[in-house]
C-alpha cells in the first residue's frame, strides 16, 4: 500500500503549498454540493430530481361552444338588465305618487290661503264699515285703488 505521505518540513511545519491544495479541494468540494443542492450543477447521487409536472391537458373550444358561452353572457347581461329596468319602473311609480301627493298638499294650501286673503279683505271691510266715514276716506285714499 502505498500511501501518500505528509512530509513535515526541516522546521516542523507543512509545507505552505500542501495547506494551500488541501483548502482549495475542500473549498472547492463544499461549492461544489452547494451548487448541486440548488441545482445549478447536476452531480448524480447529490443533485434532487425534478419531478416534472405533467401539462394540463390542452382544451379546445370550438366556434360553437364560443358561441354558446357568449350567449349565457348575454343571456345573464340581459335578466341582470330586466331587473334593473324593473327597479327604475317601481321608482317611478313611486315618484309619480309621491308627486300626485305633494300637488294635492299644494293645492290645499293654495285653497287655505285664497280663504285666509278671503278672510283679511272681509276683516278689513268690516273695520272700514265700522269707521266713521271720514276716517275711512282719509285712510282709503292713500290704498292703490287695485288692492
Amino acid at each position: 500500500m502505498n500511501m501518500a505521505r505528509i512530509s513535515i518540513n526541516q522546521h516542523g511545519r507543512i509545507p505552505l503549498p500542501l495547506i494551500i491544495v488541501v483548502v482549495v479541494i475542500l473549498f472547492g468540494g463544499v461549492i461544489s454540493l452547494f451548487l448541486a443542492n440548488n441545482g445549478v450543477i447536476n452531480i448524480p447521487g447529490i443533485t434532487p430530481e425534478k419531478v416534472e409536472e405533467p401539462e394540463p391537458e390542452k382544451v379546445k373550444i370550438t366556434a360553437e361552444q364560443q358561441l354558446s358561452n357568449q350567449l349565457k353572457t348575454l343571456n345573464r347581461t340581459n335578466l341582470d338588465n330586466m331587473d334593473k329596468l324593473s327597479k327604475l319602473e317601481e321608482l317611478a311609480e313611486l315618484k309619480d305618487e309621491r308627486i300626485a301627493n305633494l300637488q294635492a298638499e299644494v293645492d290645499r294650501l293654495e285653497g287655505l290661503v285664497k280663504l285666509t286673503d278671503e278672510n283679511a279683505v272681509r276683516d278689513t271691510a268690516s273695520t272700514f264699515e265700522a269707521m266713521a266715514p271720514e276716517n275711512a276716506e282719509k285712510i282709503l285714499s292713500k290704498y292703490d285703488p287695485e288692492k
